[in-house]
């Protein structure tokens, strides 16, 4: 069956004054559809990035998110927008 939500290589990296931030590194999971998922953690985990690239807020530094069988990483900020309002809509 294919997953409803992959993360595959998931990488964000912010740029700082003293140089390089890896908020996150190398994330990889699949949900199949119908499952539930609980993300877990200490703070500054990176918990709400991998979230916020998941739900196309943030783009990933590297890797990438597939959702619903829709390519979130590669797209532009309107694209990753457009495909949320389509997805919250479909009640």
């Amino acid at each position: 069956m294919t997953p409803s939500l992959e993360l595959t290589g998931l990488t964000k990296v912010f740029e700082t004054p003293s140089g390089p931030f890896i908020a996150v590194k190398d994330v990889n999971a699949a949900v199949a559809p119908g499952e539930f998922v609980a993300v877990l953690g200490h703070s500054g985990c990176g918990k709400s990035t991998v979230l916020s690239m998941i739900a196309g807020l943030e783009r990933a530094t590297y890797g990438g998110v597939v959702s619903i069988g829709e390519r979130l990483s590669v797209r532009e900020r309107n694209e990753r927008w457009s495909f949320r309002h389509r997805v919250s809509c479909r009640g």
